[in-house]
């Protein structure tokens, strides 16, 4: 067994990567592009597709309402009971045949959804997804928690889920076409080439080291029994946010319902709040990264927290949406904030059995929290279930509130936020010595004897620190500037471009002129906020310090 030792150097940045690693760089993300993050909306952009037609093609089937409605709950409780196994399977296989089981059992899954006879064989292929969801989900998310710095492992999650929810936005757009041309189960088709390129993408990439199978997993009674405390306060908030976030998809369609508004109108609603969602992954991650997790988590659940108390009292389309969108923009900045959290707080030994235990918590309150709206609206007023929303939330801010900054790291140094390659011995932090007194076992000892401040450690940095002039450090920040402008201004025209242009397409006639230009202010201001969280601390010292007009020219030609 791992002695706790072992794991306090691997939560640490050093350990992670390794001194020789290719992504001990200043830009380690840029070479998970074909790997991680386009796989990853790829995927999202077979799940978005598939989402709308599973409940049409069950209707077609002859099913109820009600049992077409199971249909998108099965995705769930596929991804549940997939949690229930997914911890072990990573940890027998590794990274690589992870991911080629979960591939495979997508691919039986999705082609039994499209060759389906009977209604029995439609929702056995839809849970057999679910199940695949689990597992690849895992492995992407243990294989992030050891191939990124601890200094980007907030970036490097929040791109990921930014990623699949990018795909999820943009997959029913493309369905809608394959349904045009091949029929209602298009957007299977459209779901099976998106898990084929998916998979073959992602198998390209070795397993990272501490990543590889092992002969012996960790039961999950023995890993529920071993992190009990943690699960039980931190697993907890985790699980009333993922309520929370869930609790969205079921109180804005019924709400707009309420208020009688139509389906387009209430569409546009729903898709410029998830086009914010996703236009504020990055800034989250950003700062998460700069600032700590309690930094953005707290907010983004008080924000939706404050949004489920206001729209009870929201009585036109105007105040409908300017709540949706601060719901959009909770429900984005807390994107990847969990799987941040959860590879923060897993030990080295038993990681992948711990992390499917951490998202099988998350993934339940996803379960449960359409579950809670419906049955709360079916025995109370609308208002009641929304108020239950807001209430739930809050709870879920005081629990993230009092134990994220018991299992995480503290805010990271200004030597993390700017890795050279350098590495330097660290001690244990805070948050490792607090785990250890949880688990009863033995402290770390402290081996940090070469830290700035130290007399060996002052040495060493200023030796450092010589070997750099002031030309090359700003050399580096332009360069890390334009890099990191050119992996976004992509995605930013694309959803900048939709949102602007989404009112003035056919079936939003009755918007008006006067919904239109507020509409448009708003999501101007929405997307110039993201994009200035979004810039890089080359821009801000360009901006506060240096000023240096030139980058900041350069920085608005490139958005």
């Amino acid at each position: 067994m791992t002695s706790v030792g072992d794991r306090s150097r691997e939560t640490s940045p050093d350990s992670v990567t390794g001194s020789d690693s290719d992504n001990s760089g200043s830009r380690p993300l840029r070479s998970l592009a074909w790997t991680v993050y386009i796989p990853a909306a790829a995927y999202g952009i077979g799940q978005g597709a598939a989402a709308p037609v599973m409940v049409l093609t069950a209707i077609d089937m002859g099913a109820g309402f009600a049992l077409a409605g199971l249909t998108v709950a099965l995705v769930g409780l596929g991804q549940v009971l997939g949690d229930l196994v997914s911890g072990q399977v990573v940890a027998r296989l590794g990274e690589r045949w992870s991911i080629v089981l979960a591939s495979s059992i997508a691919i039986v899954g999705v082609v039994a959804c499209l060759v389906a006879p009977s209604i029995v064989v439609l929702l056995g292929g839809i849970l057999a997804v679910g199940l695949a969801n689990a597992v690849w989900g895992l492995a992407r998310q243990n294989y992030l928690s050891l191939a990124v710095p601890l200094a980007w492992r907030a970036r490097a999650m929040s791109l990921f889920g930014g990623a699949m929810r990018f795909g999820f936005f943009v997959g029913p757009l493309i369905g809608a076409g394959a349904i045009a041309v091949i029929g209602v189960r298009g957007g299977f088709v459209v779901q099976l080439v998106a898990v084929v390129i998916a998979g073959v993408l992602m198998v390209r990439l070795p397993d990272p080291e501490g990543a590889q199978g092992s002969a012996q997993a960790m039961s999950l009674g023995t890993t529920l029994r071993r992190h009990r405390r943690l699960l039980g306060t931190l697993g907890m908030g985790s699980l009333l946010l993922g309520v929370a976030r869930a609790a969205r998809d079921s109180v804005l369609p019924l709400w707009s319902d309420h208020l009688g508004l139509s389906p387009a109108t209430a569409s546009l609603v729903f898709a410029a709040g998830a086009a914010i969602d996703v236009l504020c992954a990055y800034p989250a991650g950003h700062l998460m990264d700069r600032f700590g997790r309690t930094f953005v988590a707290i907010p983004s659940i008080l924000l939706l927290a404050l949004s489920y108390f206001l729209i009870p009292f929201t009585t036109s389309l105007v105040w409908f949406a300017v709540v949706a969108l601060i719901l959009g923009i909770g429900n984005g900045f807390g994107n990847g904030v969990i799987m941040t959290i959860g590879a923060d707080a897993a030990p080295a030994d038993g990681r992948a059995e711990f992390l499917a235990v951490w998202r099988l918590s998350h993934d339940a309150g996803f379960l449960a929290g359409p579950l809670t709206i419906a049955g709360l609206a079916a025995v109370a007023p609308l208002s009641v279930a929304v108020f239950a929303a807001s209430g739930l939330s809050a709870a879920g801010a005081v629990l993230l509130a009092r134990f994220v900054p018991r299992y995480t790291p503290d805010r990271p140094r200004r030597s993390d936020r700017f890795e050279t390659g350098r590495h330097r011995p660290t001690r244990p932090d805070d948050a490792t010595m607090r785990r250890c007194d949880d688990e009863h076992v033995t402290r770390p000892p402290d081996t940090d004897r070469t830290r700035p401040g130290d007399d060996a450690g002052d040495d060493e940095w200023n030796h450092a620190q010589r070997d750099e002039t002031e030309t090359q450090r700003l050399d580096r920040n332009w360069n890390s500037l334009l890099q990191e402008l050119r992996v976004v201004q992509t995605g930013v025209q694309i959803l900048t471009g939709f949102l602007l242009t989404l009112p003035f397409h056919d079936g939003f006639e009755e918007l008006g002129g006067t919904l239109r230009v507020i509409y448009l202010i708003t999501v101007s201001c929405a997307v110039g906020a993201a994009i200035l969280l979004a810039a890089p601390v080359a821009l801000h010292r360009a901006l506060f310090r240096q000023h240096q007009l030139g980058l900041v020219v350069t920085y608005a030609h490139y958005l």
